[in-house]
């Protein structure tokens, strides 16, 4: 299974995902993961914290980080 080496996740996790919400600090990606339905936190590394669930039927993920390239 390839990971994404500064995430530490690895692709198939974020497959389905259909929009990304970004911010700088990764407990507020905590406070952003509390409005999805079923989240789940798939990665934390250094800076990187990502969840992905639902929003209004709609795969998403929030993820922290400064220097999140897409």
């Amino acid at each position: 299974m390839r990971t994404t080496y500064h995430l530490a996740i690895s692709k198939n996790l974020v497959s389905e995902v259909q929009g990304l919400v970004t911010c700088g600090d990764p407990e507020r990606t905590d406070k952003i993961a509390a409005h999805l339905d079923d989240s789940e936190m798939i990665g934390n590394n250094r800076e990187f914290r990502t969840w992905v669930g639902t929003l209004q039927n709609t795969k998403v993920a929030a993820q922290s980080g400064k220097s999140v390239i897409f």
